[in-house]
């Protein structure tokens, strides 16, 4: 089996030089998190923090990860033009914690 970074293979997959296999689950955590959906700022936190550790697990692709933190950019974006240009900044409820 080709060991990599473009290889596709994850820990689950993973053998060793002696043939046994390495029994480590692949669990993303980022899916738990996208499940409930972002809501707050310690949503939007807990998201990039699960998207890293993903990342650096080899749970999730570049090319995932890359989409995922571009629509944390645009969701913050968002944020910072609502609360610049709003209305009624007293239910601005982002930067409120």
């Amino acid at each position: 089996m080709a060991k990599g970074r473009n290889s596709g293979t994850t820990k689950t997959q993973a053998t060793h030089q002696n043939g046994a296999t390495i029994a480590a689950p692949a669990v993303c955590r980022t899916l738990a998190v996208t499940e409930r959906g972002i809501q707050s700022d310690a949503d939007l936190i807990e998201y990039t923090t699960a998207m890293l550790c993903d990342l650096s697990n080899s749970t999730q692709s570049t090319a995932q990860a890359n989409a995922g933190f571009k629509g944390v950019g645009m969701l913050l974006k968002y944020a910072e033009l609502k609360y610049k240009y709003g209305k009624d900044k007293q239910s601005f409820r982002l930067l409120e914690r």
